[in-house]
Parts: structure tokens; sequence; C-alpha cells
């Protein structure tokens, strides 16, 4: 794997927070068990590939409705994933997009950005499926790690990364939900922190 090469982003040390845990009464390791036996069922062929050799792959559960991006709709595969309506209930149950991801083994995702935070219309909120201690997220200068069977909110608004340099792949499940149900959810400082992440993106780009 060809490790990029990390922008200099502006002092983040209040990004401390991006891998807050999200308490959930939604029961979760089942929807663990759905997902991989979904995977053992989806042929490669069937995914969407990010990467031309296959190392970032995804299977769409909800899909984002074109003339409403707050509003998704089911995919073929959302049947087989029952575990997950008690999840998206606790949240409202307006889901904008559900994917599950899978990086293979020593490979990244590079530095990108996605307009999806508290300080968005929606956030995104990340299930660990299946990992390991060197799969990693860099939110700028902050490295987090994710255990399997938890629920993760992340400010993907703010440049970040993928890595895997682990010896098995790291699966996720990530939803979009609507920022006004998950905002009551949070700490008040994950919000407002408009000025801080436009800085560390035009240092991206």
């Amino acid at each position: 794997m060809a490790h990029s090469v990390s922008p200099t982003f502006p002092a983040t040390s209040d990004l401390a927070f991006t891998d807050e845990i999200v308490a959930t009464l939604a029961p979760l390791m089942p929807i663990v068990d759905e997902v991989l036996a979904l995977l053992d069922r989806v042929p490669m062929e069937r995914r969407l590939h990010q990467c031309l050799d296959g190392s970032w792959s995804s299977v769409e559960i909800i899909t984002s409705d074109p003339n409403d991006p707050m509003q998704g709709h089911g995919t073929e595969w959302f049947d087989d994933l029952p575990s997950l309506l008690p999840l998206f209930e606790a949240f409202g149950g307006v889901i904008a997009h559900c994917t599950i991801a899978r990086l293979a083994p020593d490979d990244l995702l590079d530095w990108h950005y996605d307009p999806v935070s508290l300080d968005h219309d929606l956030s995104r909120l990340h299930l660990p499926v299946r990992s390991n201690p060197d799969a990693v997220t860099d939110f700028c200068d902050a490295r987090v790690h994710w255990p399997e069977g938890r629920l993760f909110y992340g400010d993907y608004g703010f440049p970040h990364r993928v890595l895997n340099t682990g010896r098995t792949e790291r699966i996720h499940l990530y939803f979009d939900v609507p920022s006004a149900d998950l905002r009551p959810l949070l700490p008040e400082n994950l919000s407002g922190r408009h000025q801080i992440r436009e800085m560390a993106v035009n240092r991206l780009l």
C-alpha cells in the first residue's frame, strides 16, 4: 500500500470528539450478523467499486432520492437486514442513505470530505462490523479506531481518509440521518465548527 501524503491541517484539538459513541437501545450485534451473512451472498460483481482493483467496494442498502436528499429508498438488499428497523426508528425512522463498505487489507481510501455533519442537514453514523486495530480513520490530524459492534458519530465534513494496514478486511455499515434528530444525543460542542472545517477543507484542496 502506498501511503498518501497528508496535508498540513490547522490545529484541530477539538476533533477529539469526532469519534463520539452514540447511545442507542436498539440491539446492534444482530445487525452485525445479518450484514456478514448478506455479504456472503452478494457476489463481487454486484457490488459498487470505488477502486478498480476492488479493494474498496460497497453494497447500497438505502439509496438517496435524487429529488429529495433527505429521503432514501430501500434497495433489493434492504429486506435482508430486518434488525436495522429498530435502529432506524431510534433516529426518527428517516434514513437518507445506508451502505455497507469494505476496505481490503493493506489498503486505503485517500483524503476526501463529505457534506455530512451536525452543521449540515444530514449526519453520518458508523457501525463497525468487522475490523482490526490497524484499521483506522484519520480526521485531519486526529486518528481513531472504532471497535466492532458499537455505533459512532464522525464529522465527515472534515477531510478524512481510511487506512487498513491490518491483515483482515474492514467492513462498516454507515447511514445518514437528519442532523436535527441526532443533535440532542450528542455534546453541544460537536456543532458550530464551520470555520475550522472550512480551513481544513481549503488545506486539502
